[in-house]
C-alpha cells in the first residue's frame, strides 16, 4: 500500500442536493439504423480531434493534481437536425424516421457528447452507440431526460466511433422536433481496459479476505468523472454515505482535491456501485 509522506489529505463531502443532479434514465427500445442494418457507411461524419494518448498522459503530474487523467473536452458547436442523415424504415406496422450522425476520431479511447440544448421534441427517441459494438447501446433517451438547463451529457461509448441516432414516427411529423444543439465532446484518453483499471494501491476487495469485512461498504463506491478550468478531463473515487438523521441525503465522500478546480457539475459524471465482478486478478 502506498504511504503518503508530508503531505495533508483533506475530504469533502459533497451534497448532491445543494445542485442539480439527475439520474440518466433510460427507457426500451432498441436503434431502428441497427434493426433495420441500414448502411453506416453513408452517414455524415464529423472528424474530431485526434492526440498521442501515451504522450499526453505523460504530461499529467498525478501526484500534483492528486487526481488520474482521463481526457479532455473539445467544443464542436452544431444542430443536429441540420447534420444527421434522414431514412424512412418501418417497423412492424408504423413508418419511422431514422436520424443518424456518426463521430469519430482515430485516437480517442472513448467518447461522450455534450449537449448545450437537449430539449427533443415528443416521440423522439435518442440512442447513443459505436457501430462496432452492439452491445452497448445508450438509451433510449427521451423528453423525459429533459433538465431545466437544458443540459445533457452521455456516458461513454467504449473507442473512437459514436453514432447518434434518433428514432420518430412519421405520423409524429406534425409535433415539433424540438432542438438538438451539441455544444461538443470528451474524449478518452484511456480504452475501456484501462478505464476500468484500479490503482497500483488498491486492494481488490471482492476478493477473500476484504470481501467478508466490506461487502456493505463496497456497494457504496462510486467513481467519477470532472472537469477542471483548463477543460482537462479527471476521474476521482467517492462514497456513498449516510449522516446522523437517516434522512438518505444524497452525500458523498471524496477529496478536496476533486472538486476544489472543478465547478461545472452539469457536467459531472457519477458511476455508482464501482466494483470489480470478478477476484481475477486479485489484486491491482
Amino acid at each position: 500500500m502506498k504511504q503518503l509522506t508530508h503531505k495533508t489529505v483533506l475530504c469533502i463531502i459533497l451534497n448532491l442536493s445543494g445542485f442539480s443532479v439527475y439520474a440518466q434514465l433510460s427507457e426500451p427500445g432498441y436503434p431502428l439504423g441497427l434493426r433495420n442494418k441500414l448502411n453506416i457507411n453513408d452517414i455524415p461524419t464529423l472528424n474530431i480531434i485526434s492526440v498521442n494518448n501515451e504522450e499526453k498522459l505523460k504530461q499529467f503530474d498525478t501526484c500534483k493534481t492528486c487526481a488520474e487523467p482521463y481526457g479532455f473536452d473539445k467544443d464542436y458547436e452544431f444542430d443536429f437536425w441540420n447534420m444527421a442523415k434522414l431514412d424512412i424504415v418501418q417497423y412492424g406496422t408504423e413508418i419511422f424516421e431514422v436520424y443518424r450522425y456518426r463521430i469519430h476520431s482515430d485516437s480517442a479511447g472513448g467518447l461522450h457528447v455534450k449537449f448545450a440544448d437537449y430539449s427533443p421534441g415528443r416521440d423522439c427517441k435518442m440512442y447513443l452507440y459505436s457501430p462496432s459494438d452492439s452491445l452497448r447501446i445508450l438509451g433510449a433517451y427521451s423528453e423525459n431526460n429533459y433538465k431545466p438547463d437544458k443540459s445533457f451529457y452521455s456516458n461513454r461509448i467504449h473507442g473512437g466511433d459514436m453514432i447518434i441516432e434518433i428514432n420518430r414516427p412519421v405520423k409524429s411529423t406534425h409535433l415539433s422536433k424540438g432542438n438538438l444543439l451539441i455544444k461538443g465532446f470528451t474524449y478518452s484518453y484511456l480504452r475501456r481496459n484501462r478505464f476500468e483499471l484500479s490503482l497500483n494501491c488498491h486492494e481488490n476487495v471482492i476478493c477473500s479476505p476484504w470481501y467478508n469485512d466490506w461487502c456493505n461498504q463496497i456497494r457504496g463506491v462510486i467513481k467519477f468523472l470532472w472537469e477542471d478550468v483548463n477543460g482537462n478531463r479527471l476521474w476521482c473515487s467517492g462514497a456513498v454515505v449516510n449522516n446522523l438523521n437517516n434522512n438518505f441525503d444524497p452525500l458523498i465522500l471524496t477529496a478536496w482535491h476533486c472538486t476544489e478546480n472543478g465547478n461545472d457539475h452539469a457536467n459531472w459524471m457519477f458511476w455508482f456501485n464501482f466494483q470489480s465482478i470478478t477476484c481475477n486478478p486479485s489484486t491491482n
